[in-house]
């Protein structure tokens, strides 16, 4: 999108002022591009959500977010690393980032180890209300009391479930182990380190046959699976050095699971989950 601000700053000051009232003044014309994985703005009192929208129509990154907000943004940097930019203008609100494993990494070290898929905004306890932001933004879809299911992997009675890690605004999708047994979630050092989990505190657990493990402890900004999540939850990082079975990356523990009604269909492989 082009930028008219300096170039309108340019001109006489009676055309200049016409020419604001037709393009609308400022907070309608913007430039907002990511190349090469850098952020570039420059915005001038723009509403959140016509940026986002830009950036999910240019960059085929999928963009969820409460329709009630939308705060004007003004903005002006070139080139800064692409998730310290999107902090620059999401802050002060909730949002969580979400990315996947970026496949050219392995042969050319200059590709970045991991590609932005998901932008997330939201109000505090409020997730379930974001709506896909190219959608028509009006009132929410109510929630109904139907039973809902997750589809997991079975594999010789192991079941595997897809969920969604969030730590200080970073956010992962991964797969974890349905584990009972489990008192707490425990999480394999590979997602704590793309989720970038730096505060934690240095603790012991059991293993097998009352074997110590080492580990380090941390707070989970929340955890989803399915229509369920839960906020603030203990996570046990442990370095894992067993097989990659069913390629999981830790257990989904008694601190998530407590509460909810669930039911395994091993025939389906889907987790139903009941009001």
């Amino acid at each position: 999108m082009m930028q008219w601000g300096p170039f309108i700053q340019r001109l006489n000051p009676v055309i200049a002022i016409i020419l604001s009232i037709i393009l609308g003044g400022p907070g309608h014309a913007f430039q907002i591009e990511i190349k090469n994985h850098k952020l570039s703005i420059e915005a001038d009192q723009v509403p959140l959500q016509d940026l986002l929208k830009q950036i999910a129509a240019d960059h085929d990154i999928i963009v969820r977010m409460a329709p009630s907000i939308n705060p004007p943004v003004s903005a002006s940097f070139d080139n800064r690393n692409l998730e310290e930019g999107l902090k620059t203008i999401l802050k002060p609100h909730n949002f969580a980032l979400v990315w996947k494993s970026n496949p050219k990494f392995a042969g050319n070290p200059s590709e970045p180890p991991y590609l932005l898929t998901q932008i997330q905004v939201y109000r505090p306890g409020q997730k379930s209300k974001m709506i896909d932001i190219n959608a028509s933004f009006g009132s929410p879809p109510a929630e109904t009391g139907d039973v809902l299911e997750t589809r997991v992997a079975i594999k010789n009675n192991k079941v595997f479930v897809p969920v969604i890690l969030a730590y200080d605004g970073r956010e992962v999708q991964t797969t974890l182990l349905l584990d009972t047994g489990a008192s707490s979630i425990v999480l394999h050092q590979n997602v704590a380190d793309q989720l970038e989990i730096d505060d934690f505190k240095e603790s012991q657990g059991e293993g097998v046959g009352g074997v110590k493990i080492p580990t380090r402890t941390t707070r989970l900004s929340y955890v989803t699976v399915g229509s369920n999540t839960k906020e603030n939850l203990r996570a046990d990082i442990i370095d894992y050095h067993g097989s990659a079975d069913g390629n999981y990356n830790g257990l989904l523990g008694m601190n998530f699971l407590g509460g909810l009604k669930y039911t395994i269909d091993f025939e389906r492989q889907t987790i139903r989950w009941n009001p």
